[in-house]
């Protein structure tokens, strides 16, 4: 009985705290766990490459699984994602290793396509046969939106 009593009265004087250290400890831990366990999504965007102006470009999707980006160049360079100069046989290949291993996924390939504004048109026709050559006629053309006011009438 005088124990009982005893915890009564160190109940009392000291209330009941919760101590957060614990718990804030493991939120940091579980935070630098998904920090470091989750992948990255990014696409590099070659800062060479300016794309033509539309009024109507839609705003796009983020860059994500299924898409295999070539970036062509002012001169005609065909470069992929890494900034990497690519050859149209190349072009094929990574086409055809992206479409098998999204099929297996139940994913749909896209290529995207940043070209230049200033890039003649043929660049992008070799471009977009190397890709038909390695099996995905689905195509994704960048260009930049900006706002045009309307003209008074």
């Amino acid at each position: 009985m005088a124990t009982k009593n005893l915890r009564r009265a160190v109940v009392s004087e000291e209330g009941v705290n919760v101590n957060m250290s614990p718990m804030i400890d493991l939120v940091f831990l579980l935070l630098i766990f998904f920090m470091v366990a989750s992948t990255l999504i990014d696409k590099m965007i070659d800062p060479e490459v300016t794309p033509p102006v539309a009024k109507d470009a839609l705003v796009r999707e983020s860059l994500s699984k299924g898409r295999v980006l070539i970036n062509i160049l002012e001169d005609g360079t065909l470069r992929n994602e890494q900034k990497l100069a690519i050859s149209e046989e190349e072009i094929t290949k990574l086409v055809k290793a992206v479409d098998a291993e999204n099929k297996r996924l139940g994913v749909e390939t896209q290529v995207l396509i940043r070209a230049d504004k200033d890039s003649p048109v043929e660049f992008t026709k070799k471009v977009v046969s190397a890709a038909g050559a390695g099996g995905v006629m689905n195509f994704i053309f960048s260009a930049r939106r900006v706002e045009v006011p309307d003209k008074p009438q």
